[in-house]
């Protein structure tokens, strides 16, 4: 049985993932001496979360083009949902901060 690339879900997966991945990259090699409870903690304290997440889903664009240019329009359109999840996400945050 061959596997099905241009599937909706499998984009929204890798969209969801690749900022997560990026973001465990990031703590790993910048702030490896800090466990995961600090450096979120160091985030939450100094407010860089909402703007570090933002940063992080730029990867999003790298997954897109690579549907785009396979053809697997449907993933393509998986990854922009789950940019929309993101992004929805960050305006939450934002006004939940702001109040």
């Amino acid at each position: 049985m061959k596997f099905n690339w241009d599937n909706i879900w499998l984009g929204t997966i890798l969209g969801l993932a690749a900022p997560a991945i990026c973001m465990v990259c990031y703590w790993k090699f910048e702030y490896g001496y800090m466990d995961m409870d600090k450096f979120i903690g160091f985030l939450v304290l100094g407010k860089i979360y909402i703007k570090l997440i933002s940063l992080f889903v730029v990867t999003n664009l790298a997954v897109f083009f690579v549907f785009i240019w396979k053809q697997c329009n449907y993933s393509a359109r998986g990854v922009l949902l789950a940019t929309f999840i993101y992004t929805l996400a960050v305006a939450v945050l934002k006004i939940f901060v702001l109040f």
